[in-house]
């Protein structure tokens, strides 16, 4: 075991995670309860071969055009490609981790923006959105540059595909003054739909921003566009004609009360802050993994819920104790597909974890590492 995991309340979870029914809900027709704040007073251990299949690592192929700073969340894989949005550029990488191409390029001129924000993967019809505010870039899965269109938006944040020729597009409302959060456009950028806010903040609110990097305002799950505020209890899907409520995360005295919103009153956020929970829902097929913090900080802690048990419980310790391959411990960062986990190690963290943990020297390729080289994907196939 490479670190130690605290021993509060540990039970066995080999019968609370898999006994019992194990099909994911179908929560197309109704709306599930997450008992979050539950969850967060639960503490207990995890060990991946409670939850996984499969374990790999992926090291990210360096050269001179693939240096990659401050990976975010929003990593997406198909069937061949695995897509990195880091540094403000978007990097595309075979399965196996060689670098492919970046996809567009800072610029002015044709096929290129001048900030890369968000991005969508339509798979089965080969091609790839990026969202350059107001802007929306159109490539093909070879990087080539198919055509542009403008959105209505300038606070347009984040996207999804809803169908292949819907998208959906977050819309951040930073004072009160934004009609919709979300509204849809087809492929040329002609408004479809809009809907209001799930969060109302006050008109006239002092203003702000709180985005994070690995905030999933808008994500794909199961086919389905999936929308959630930052400061709402509930994950939405989204369809041509309505924001849908999937779930509802019950989050108790860790939900951040209006009066006390960044936006609201700075000054009383910055006080109050550390009592509420943000958290960061990661859906897939048999579980929600949560990473919450409180509000403004940036490590923390780890909620799991089983949809088939409704057992919810933080994870002890520094996260999933990997005892599958005796490698390293596994925190998700996000998922890449709709039932693959994947988190990320610095190359150096990796090389030093070595040094102290001989047993890593087993696995081959952390033995070909570089302190420099680009980061290692550990992606986590779950059962």
């Amino acid at each position: 075991m490479l670190r130690t995991m605290s021993k509060i309340f540990i039970i066995s979870f080999a019968a609370l995670l898999m006994g019992g029914c194990r099909q994911a809900a179908d929560l197309r027709n109704e709306t599930a309860t997450v008992p979050f704040s539950r969850g967060v007073e639960t503490v207990n251990e995890l060990r991946l071969s409670h939850i996984a299949a499969s374990v790999e690592y992926v090291p990210l192929e360096t050269t001179d055009l693939s240096l990659l700073s401050r990976i975010r969340s929003n990593m997406r894989a198909t069937q061949q490609y695995i897509f990195i949005h880091a540094g403000g550029g978007l990097f595309q990488f075979s399965r196996s981790g060689r670098f492919l191409r970046q996809i567009g390029r800072h610029g002015q001129g044709p096929g290129e923006y001048s900030s890369l924000m968000h991005y969508a993967i339509d798979e089965p019809n080969e091609k790839i959105y990026l969202l350059s505010s107001p802007q929306v870039l159109c490539y093909d899965m070879d990087g080539n540059w198919l055509n542009n269109f403008r959105i209505d938006k300038d606070l347009a944040w984040q996207i999804a595909l809803v169908n292949d020729t819907t998208l959906a597009a977050y819309i951040y409302d930073v004072d009160g003054s934004e009609e919709h959060s979300v509204v849809l456009y087809n492929t040329k950028g002609e408004r479809l739909n809009a809907f209001p806010p799930v969060v109302h903040i006050p008109p006239g609110s002092n203003g702000g921003m709180n985005i994070r990097y690995d905030d999933r305002f808008m994500f794909t799950y199961d086919g389905q566009a999936c929308f959630k505020d930052e400061c709402s209890d509930t994950l939405f899907v989204v369809t041509p004609q309505e924001l849908k409520p999937r779930y509802a995360f019950e989050m108790g005295k860790y939900r951040l009360p209006m009066e006390n919103h960044f936006a609201v009153n700075g000054q009383l956020f910055d006080q109050t802050k550390s009592n509420y929970l943000h958290i960061l829902p990661i859906e897939t097929r048999d579980y929600f993994f949560i990473p919450y913090t409180t509000w403004g900080v940036t490590d923390g802690r780890l909620c799991v819920y089983d949809k088939g048990s409704a057992a919810c419980f933080t994870v002890s310790g520094n996260g999933i104790v990997n005892d599958m391959d005796d490698g390293l411990p596994f925190t998700p960062l996000t998922s890449i597909g709709d039932n693959t986990l994947v988190s990320v190690w610095e190359a150096s963290e990796v090389i030093r974890l070595m040094g102290e943990h001989p047993s890593l020297g087993g696995i081959e390729v952390f033995r070909q590492l570089l302190e420099d080289d680009n980061p290692v994907l550990m992606i986590v196939d779950l059962k």
